[in-house]
């Protein structure tokens, strides 16, 4: 959850996000959040959209949140 990782001290955030070279985020919600931690080099998948209302599984279909889909797109960048 964005607002807990939020609350922590610099040292934490740059232990996590300097980790690795390649950062991503997955949030079913905004991605605009993780724009601020996060280069345009790496990967945030989120919701570009609002306003629709379905049974989870079919939103996430929708916006290629799914398992198989970020997959696809991470080995794509990788």
């Amino acid at each position: 959850c964005h607002e807990i990782f939020d609350k922590q001290d610099k040292e934490y955030k740059d232990k996590i996000l300097k980790e690795t070279k390649m950062i991503f985020s997955i949030e079913a919600s905004t991605k605009n959040y993780w724009k601020k931690y996060i280069n345009e080099s790496e990967c945030i998948f989120g919701l570009e959209d609002f306003g629709r209302s379905a049974p989870y599984k079919d939103i996430y279909e929708f916006f290629s949140l799914t398992e198989d889909e970020i997959i696809k797109q991470i080995k794509k960048i990788v």
